[in-house]
This record gives structure tokens, sequence and C-alpha cells, in this order.
């Protein structure tokens, strides 16, 4: 697929237990570029398109001179703003996620604050965490706009946030040890009543809980043992079973195949004949493979962390939209990555 989001060649893979083989043939009329190679079944095709597997290539053809483009001009950055749960409600304590992007799809680097409509600062230091996303907690009052002030290299722009429910449900994920999980449900406006937590990965319920709204407030307690690798949909409902917030959470998987190379030497001669061992691993035990090599310089034509079929099953099959380098997202378990993570 071009950047025009046109189909510039198809094939069909016959796939035996999983597997298959097949080509393309490029055409010499293709312009140097980075196109998108989209993978799907027929069975996949009952759901959006959004979730079939994509992965980024790029194409040089050394048989066609680059055609001459007007430069791209550099558009307005996108500014987005996430309350977690689904919507800024008043009076209770709001965790708002945000992710800005540059007129490229990637990340921006910026500082910023959110202030009311009378100008006073409610959050300062605003700055993401990882490829433009982050996020913040703060209060808000009901009836009051806040708008987001970010510094973008040296130009300035404004975003207004998501308006302010007086009445409504707020979530609140507290994940302190990556363990033991706490949900806090808070309720403005609303009488009273039984709230109902069901988590499910992939379909298969792993928690369904009842608790009692208290002033305002339910606390669901759950560990993360309980739930699938990969990601969880929290959704809360109230008494009449009508889902009034919801949002996902992210379990790392604990085994992943581990494939290390090793050679005889760091550097080589060119046309030298090189000896490369391949070892693949789960855990402590050696696991057979199939498994295809390719050998490239990296360059500004490669990226590394691209999206692969881990990332795609554990994650971006079941998330809209681009995702920036989703193999960071595997690349440990630290604790800016679970951050980032949970940004995500």
């Amino acid at each position: 697929i071009d950047k025009n989001g046109r189909a510039v060649d198809q094939a069909k893979i016959f796939l035996n237990n999983g597997l298959g083989s097949g080509s393309f043939q490029l055409a010499n009329s293709l312009n140097s570029g980075v196109y998108i190679l989209r993978a799907y079944t027929n069975w996949m095709k009952n759901n959006d398109a959004s979730f079939f597997f994509e992965q980024p290539i790029t194409i040089i053809n050394t048989l066609k001179s680059n055609e001459s483009e007007a430069v791209r001009k550099n558009g307005a950055p996108d500014i987005q703003f996430f309350p977690e749960g689904g919507s800024l409600v008043s009076g209770c304590t709001n965790k708002v996620a945000f992710k800005v992007v540059t007129s490229d799809g990637r990340g921006a680097s910026f500082t910023g604050k959110i202030i009311d409509s009378h100008n006073n600062v409610v959050v300062e230091n605003l700055k993401p965490l990882k490829f433009g996303m982050g996020n913040f907690v703060f209060n808000p009052t009901a009836g009051e706009r806040y708008t987001a002030v970010l510094t973008i290299g040296s130009a300035l722009y404004t975003k207004e946030l998501p308006s302010v429910e007086a009445n409504g449900y707020s979530m609140l994920l507290e994940n302190a040890n990556n363990t033991s999980l706490m949900l806090t449900v808070s309720t403005v406006g609303i009488k009273d009543e039984n709230v109902n937590l069901l988590i499910h990965t992939g379909g298969k319920i792993n928690v369904a809980q009842q608790k009692n709204v208290s002033n305002g407030k339910a606390v669901f307690n759950f560990s993360a043992d309980d739930l699938g690798e990969g990601i969880s949909h929290l959704t809360v409902f109230n008494e009449r079973n009508v889902p009034v917030a919801e949002r996902l959470y992210f379990k790392q998987p604990k085994e992943l195949l581990s494939i290390t190379t090793k050679t005889e030497s760091s550097t080589t001669q060119p046309r030298q004949k090189v000896a490369v061992d391949v070892s693949t691993t789960s855990g402590s035990s050696s696991l057979p493979a199939n498994l295809s090599v390719s050998v490239f310089k990296v360059d500004s034509l490669q990226s590394e962390n691209a999206i692969n079929i881990i990332s795609y099953l554990w994650l971006t099959s079941e998330l809209k939209g681009s995702i920036e380098s989703p193999g960071y997202y595997f690349s440990s378990g630290s604790t800016e990555v679970n951050e980032a993570n949970d940004n995500l």
C-alpha cells in the first residue's frame, strides 16, 4: 500500500498449519518511498481493517529517478487528551493521558502547562515520557474550561481539554508494584449504588466483582496474576448493567522466544565468509524454531523496534491507529517501559 492508501500489488498465500511463503514482483514504475505491507486472512475480514497486521517497508527504485515533489509544509501537531475511564468528572481525582504527534506521525518533544479560563496554572511542567505520550493528574471543576499551552520547538500551541462533566463516573487504576492492583471508581451527582467490574482478556473473563458505592467511592482490589497476558479490558457497569467507564491494561507476557546470534569476529573483510551461530531459548530451555535471516546495513532507512509478529499478537492487534516503535514496549520490564505501556 502506498502513501495514498492505494494497493500497488496484491498476492494470495496458501497457509499450511499456519505457515506459508510467497513473493511480490515489484513493478519498475513504483516510486521510491515507504510502503505498508498488510496481511490478513478471510476470517480477519470480519473485523475492522485497523486490526490487520501491517509492516512498513522502504522501497528504493534504482531504475527510476525521483519525481520532483513539492516540499511538504510543516503542519500543526495533533494534540489529544484521554481521561481515564472516558470522561473528565468534576470533584474527583482524574488521570489524563495525552498524545502529541508531529505532521510526520512521530511523537513530539515539548514542554507545557494546563491553565484554566482565568489563566491560573493547574498543571505545570507538562512533558512526555516517550513518543509524545504521558499523563497528569488533577481535580477539575464543573463548568470550567481547561487549556493546554505547549511549546514545541520554537512554536507555541494551545489545545482545549475535553469538557468537564458535572455528573458521572470516574475510574483511577493504581499499580504501585505491578502485582496488587486497586481500581477506585468515583461517582459525582449519582446516588450510591452497586457497581460491577468486569475484566476480560481476549474475550475470556478473568475478574468479575461487585462493590457498593459509599460516599461516592467504590474500591476494587485484584491481582495482576489473575489477568491474562497482553491487553485486558477493564469495564465498569452501573447497577442497571450499563457500561459507564472503561480502560485498558497491559500485562507483559512472561515467556518470549529469545533469539541470540554470535559470530566468530566482530569485524570482517569484504566478501569474507562469516559463520553465524543462532540459538533459540525460552527461559532456560532450548526450543526449536522456524527462522529467517536478513542482513542489512543500519541507516536512516532502517529503524529498530519496528512492528513484528510478537508486538502484533500481544499489542497492536487490539489497538487502532499507528504505534511508533511497538517493539520498545517489550524491550525490558523497567519502570519507564511499564509506564510507557500504561500511557499507550
